[in-house]
């Protein structure tokens, strides 16, 4: 495998979003990044976001691979997508399991 391949982009927009105070949201992504060790490992693209207040406390935290490509205008509606996918799953779940939907396994 060339090393070409290997080679990993990180990048780094940072983007401040006022919600009543002033959070700031440092999107991260990379470009080709190995999904396992080894060669034969495929590549995928991922990005993070970590959300902290104006004192630097950390309110939320969430990392995505994802197999599309990622520039600096992309980044921010791949990881809204992201949490968007992220909060259906988890609020299906949460239905399924606590909200009366008595399933019985066949």
């Amino acid at each position: 495998m060339n090393n070409s391949k290997k080679q990993s982009l990180y990048h780094l927009l940072i983007d401040s979003v006022i919600y009543g105070i002033n959070n700031i949201d440092p999107y991260r992504y990379a470009e080709t990044l190995p999904l396992r060790d080894g060669d034969a490992a495929l590549m995928g693209n991922g990005c993070a976001l970590t959300t902290t207040d104006k004192n630097g406390k950390i309110l939320y935290h969430n990392t995505f691979v994802i197999n599309l490509a990622m520039n600096d205008h992309q980044v921010v509606e791949r990881v809204t997508a992201g949490r968007g996918r992220w909060k259906i799953d988890n609020d299906n779940n949460s239905t399924l399991k606590t909200k009366g939907y008595h399933f019985e396994h066949n």
